[in-house]
């Protein structure tokens, strides 16, 4: 059986978190590791069966709430503590 969505997600940010502390100081890996976990979301939202065009919208939406970059890092620092 396939793992719920939510799981593949976590599990691909989880590797990411796990990673960096001890990662060598590599802005250009951190970008594709970045990108590689929201490719991960993007696919499942696919899978979910949502077009294109509305996971842009769900994107856009989402992001508007964090328009200070700094919102959304703040957000998960203060609730994960990464």
């Amino acid at each position: 059986t396939s793992s719920p969505w939510w799981s593949v997600v976590a599990s691909a940010a989880a590797g990411f978190f796990e990673r960096a502390p001890s990662a060598p100081a590599d802005p250009e890996h951190a970008k594709l590791e970045v990108v590689d976990i929201m490719s991960v979301a993007i696919n499942w939202l696919r899978m979910m069966g949502e077009t294109d065009n509305t996971i842009a919208e769900l994107i856009s939406e989402r992001t508007a709430r964090y328009i200070d970059p700094n919102a959304i890092m703040d957000k998960y620092q203060a609730k994960y503590g990464v």
